[in-house]
């Protein structure tokens, strides 16, 4: 009897240990994913241009160019109206063409838009993107663009005629597709 008890205390000890060893796992993976994406992101910074009013008042369209650092796999991208930190919304993000696979390297992109004022996406907003990179079993979320309250608004009064096309060529894509139904 004596010795089938000391066999379940050594396999309590066994099982012991390996829930510390999945616990201590769990929390590395969990802290090394915190570092990889400050120390060795995806991609850098999103440079945000050319800044246009977009249909409403909570619509903005921009231009953007960001450089890839390493080969991931892009799962999603997503932007939030208020600073990194504080309390935060996610708003819808669209990218101007469909998901292309990008290697390392600058890229460009035209014509995004975002649903917040373009006021919010300069001074108040944030942003990320969310990988699968080789060789982890996490997603690493890496921060994108972060606001400066502090920056400069730019003049938008000749950007009414830039609107205007924007729903006219949105007009003309809903007709088209109106007429494929048909």
């Amino acid at each position: 009897m004596q010795k089938i008890m000391r066999e379940f205390r050594r396999l309590d000890v066994i099982a012991f240990r390996v829930a510390v060893a999945i616990v201590f796992v769990a929390l590395a993976s969990l802290a090394w994913r915190q570092v990889e994406a400050i120390f060795w992101p995806v991609v850098g910074p999103l440079e945000i241009s050319n800044i246009r009013a977009g249909a409403t008042d909570f619509e903005a369209i921009f231009d953007g160019s960001a450089v890839k650092h390493r080969d991931c796999t892009w799962v999603e991208s997503r932007w939030y109206v208020g600073l990194r930190g504080a309390q935060s919304v996610r708003t819808a993000w669209q990218y101007s063409g469909p998901p292309l696979i990008r290697t390392e390297g600058v890229h460009n992109w035209t014509d995004m838009t975002i649903q917040m004022s373009y006021k919010d996406l300069i001074r108040n907003s944030h942003a990320d993107v969310v990988h699968q990179c080789p060789f982890t079993l996490w997603l690493t979320v890496t921060p994108f663009y972060d606001a400066d309250v502090n920056a400069a608004l730019p003049d938008l009064s000749a950007s009414d005629e830039r609107a205007y096309e924007v729903l006219e060529r949105r007009l003309i894509e809903l007709q088209q597709q109106i007429e494929a139904i048909r």
